[in-house]
């Protein structure tokens, strides 16, 4: 019985603050109200923390694309042609740069 008289007690202290108004009052409002519902359900809180929060983390943070393991022998093949192909136009931009600088040092002298 103490608990319903509490519970009441904060939900008319609540509605004051909201008939006041002004922003932080209506915060302290609402933050109560969703304190009691999550203090009443509470499997419903927690479900909703972990699919509300947990489910659109993981899908940002979560790896796309597919995994080397899951590919088959061409697809992986061509993963690895277009890495060589990719390596083989910077040891090429590492040559003309080398090749350029000699050059100047020559027109230098």
């Amino acid at each position: 019985m103490e608990k319903k008289e509490a519970r009441k007690q904060e939900k008319e202290a609540r509605e004051r603050l909201l008939e006041e108004g002004g922003i932080l009052n209506q915060i302290k409002y609402y933050v109560g109200e969703i304190m009691d519902l999550a203090e009443q359900n509470f499997k419903a809180a927690v479900a909703f923390i972990v699919i509300g929060i947990g489910y659109p983390l993981y899908t940002v943070f979560s790896r796309s694309g597919p995994k080397v393991e899951d590919m088959d022998a061409k697809a992986k093949e061509a993963m690895h042609k277009k890495d060589d192909d990719v390596n083989q136009e910077e040891d090429d931009d590492v040559k003309e740069k080398e090749k350029s600088n000699e050059d100047a040092k020559e027109n230098d002298k």
